[in-house]
C-alpha cells in the first residue's frame, strides 16, 4: 500500500484521499486528524486524539447520523432532495436540542428555531455577499432585536478570522461566536448550509474541504471541475465550490438571480 508523506503536510492514500491532516492544519490545533472514507470518497469518520466521530448516510448519500462510540450525537432530517437538512437533533453538548431551519426567498439560511426541552428561541441569521453567516440575532417575543457586539469574519477561503480585541468600541462586551449556539456550525458559507466541524474541516457537498490549506481532501470527481483535482477555485472571492464537484460563480451572484426565478445563471465571460 503506497503512502506519500511530507513533514508538516497531509498524508495521502494511494487513491488520492487525504487520510491524515496534521494538527498545524486544523482549526483547534488539538492534534492530527485521521479520516476514513467510503468507496465513493465520502468521509465516514474523523478522529482527533481519542475522539472519533463516525458518519452514516441515507440512501441518497447524505449525512444522517454522527456517532461518537455508540452514542448518537446528531441526527439530520431532510424534506427535499438536497443535502441541506431541514432540522437536526443533537445530544451531548447540545443535550436535547432541536434546530429547525427556515430558508429565505433566495434559498439561503434565514431563521433557526432552537428548542431545548420546553424552551424555544428564534434566531435571524444574517449573511454577507459571500454567503457566510456573520451573525445570528435572537428574535424577542416582544420589543426590539438587540444589535450585535461583533460579527464573525472569514477570509475568502473560509478561514475564521480572530476578533481584534484591541479595536473594540468602548462598552462592547466579550466576543461571542453565535454559530456555537446551534447543533451544526454554519459559519463560512453558512447561508448555503455548508457545515464546519470542530477540526475546521468543512463538508462541501461531495468532498471534505480544509479552508486552512485551501484544498479538498479528495480528488475532484468531475474531471476538469477545478484547475487541479484538489484546489478550491483560484478566485475564491468571486467563485466557490459548495458542491465539491466543480467551481461555480459567487453564491451571492446566483442568489440574486434565484430571487428573480432564474436558475443556473452565469455572468458573460
Amino acid at each position: 500500500m503506497l503512502f506519500i508523506w511530507t513533514t508538516g503536510q497531509d498524508l495521502y492514500y494511494v487513491f488520492g484521499r487525504a487520510t491524515t491532516v496534521p494538527s498545524i492544519h486544523t482549526a483547534n490545533k488539538l492534534g492530527d486528524v485521521v479520516f476514513g472514507y467510503s468507496p465513493e470518497d465520502r468521509i465516514t469518520s474523523q478522529k482527533q486524539g481519542t475522539v472519533q466521530t463516525d458518519y452514516t448516510f441515507d440512501v441518497l448519500g447524505r449525512r444522517y447520523q454522527d456517532k461518537v462510540g455508540t452514542t448518537v450525537k446528531t441526527v439530520r432530517h431532510y424534506m427535499d432532495e438536497t443535502d441541506n437538512p431541514s432540522w437536526v437533533t443533537g445530544t451531548g453538548t447540545a443535550a436535547g436540542q432541536t434546530d429547525v431551519y427556515s430558508s429565505s426567498l433566495s434559498s439561503g439560511l434565514s431563521v433557526t428555531r432552537k428548542t431545548i426541552g420546553t424552551t424555544t428561541t428564534n434566531y435571524m441569521n444574517f449573511g454577507n455577499l459571500h454567503g457566510d453567516t456573520i451573525i445570528s440575532l435572537q428574535l424577542p417575543a416582544t420589543g426590539y432585536v438587540t444589535g450585535p457586539s461583533e460579527l464573525n469574519v472569514y477570509d475568502e477561503y473560509g478561514l475564521h478570522q480572530a476578533p481584534e480585541n484591541d479595536n473594540r468600541p468602548v462598552g462592547i462586551g466579550n466576543y461571542a461566536d453565535t454559530s456555537q449556539l446551534f447543533v451544526l456550525t454554519y459559519g463560512s458559507l453558512g447561508q448555503p448550509q455548508r457545515e464546519t466541524t470542530d477540526t475546521g474541516i468543512q463538508f462541501m457537498g461531495a468532498r471534505g474541504y480544509n479552508p486552512i490549506t485551501g484544498q479538498f481532501l479528495s480528488p475532484d470527481p468531475v474531471q476538469g471541475g477545478n484547475e487541479t483535482p484538489y484546489n478550491y477555485p483560484n478566485d475564491p472571492i468571486n467563485e466557490s465550490d459548495i458542491s465539491g464537484f466543480e467551481e461555480n460563480y459567487d453564491w451571492a451572484y446566483s442568489l440574486g438571480f434565484s430571487i428573480l426565478g432564474i436558475k443556473n445563471a452565469k455572468p458573460t465571460q
